[in-house]
This record gives C-alpha cells, structure tokens and sequence, in this order.
C-alpha cells in the first residue's frame, strides 16, 4: 500500500482525552509522562471540544506582548490589538482546560486521505488532527504518525 492510499483510519493513534474541566497542572503532568504532542478535549460521550498541546502549556511561560498606550491631550490612546493582548493574558493564566484549550479545530473524519492530514498538520501548524466519526473522537493523527507512515512506506518500497 503507498502513503498515497492511506487515510486517517489507517494512521490514528489513540489519543489523550481529557475534560475542560481538568486543571491544566494536571494535563501538562500527562502529557509529559505520554508521548502525545496534545491531548483532546472532549465533553459527555467523547464529544470533541477543542485540543489543548505542548504549545499551549509552553505559552504559558513565554512573555506576553502587550499594547502599548500614549497620551495626547490628557486622553490615553491604545496602540495595537487589545481583544489580541487580552485573549493572551487569559490563555496564559488558565488554571483549567477550558480558558485554555484551542475550540476551532480541523477534525478528520476516518477516511480523510493522509494528503489533506498533512496539509492541515503543515498549513495550520498543528501537532495532530482529532478523528471524529458520528460525532465522537476516536483518535488523532499526528506529525510524528505521518512521518512513521512515510519512512514504512519508504522501507517497503526499497525492498
């Protein structure tokens, strides 16, 4: 079989589900004890929610940028994205999945093909790709899983 012909059914792992209830303490303590580059949210019956990964706990400690402010005639005036800076500050100072997690996700479906998974994963930046089917997550596709697809089929194709 060549890389061309596989899909994500062919390519998922199980992943890390968690709650948005969980505190993020909690969530970064697993995923450093996994392999998993992110965990999946997930609500009642294993329903998707959002992705929370390593960069998100790692954002946590990075310098956040805020506006910078001047003032002309006595009035003080915002320079820059304040919505942006605000969201940042939130993000950053989660205690639990919820305020952190990303919701606008790219979700497969168990027969998208490895090429649309790898242009998302490549496109967009993303560590993994939840696999969603009738509604509930059944498991993630992840960078590292393509490229372990990639190097098997390269081994079979030279003999």
């Amino acid at each position: 079989m060549s890389t061309h012909d596989l899909h994500a059914r062919d390519l998922m792992e199980p992943a890390l589900l968690v709650s948005p209830n969980d505190e993020v303490r909690t969530v970064a303590e697993r995923l450093a004890a996994s392999t998993h580059p992110g965990a999946v949210v997930v609500g009642a019956d294993d329903i998707l929610l959002g992705v929370v990964t390593e960069f998100d706990l790692v954002f946590r400690e990075a310098k956040v940028h805020l506006p910078s402010f001047f003032t002309f005639m006595d009035a003080v005036v915002p320079l820059g994205n304040q919505k942006k800076a605000m969201a940042a500050l939130e993000r950053a100072s989660a205690s639990l999945v919820a305020d952190m997690m990303t919701r606008e996700v790219h979700a497969a479906s168990p027969d998208t093909t490895m090429e649309q998974l790898a242009t998302w994963l490549t496109e967009d930046h993303l560590t993994l790709v939840p696999v969603v089917e009738e509604g509930q997550v059944k498991g993630v596709v992840t960078r590292r899983g393509l490229v372990r697809a990639m190097a098997a089929g390269w081994k079979r194709s030279k003999g």
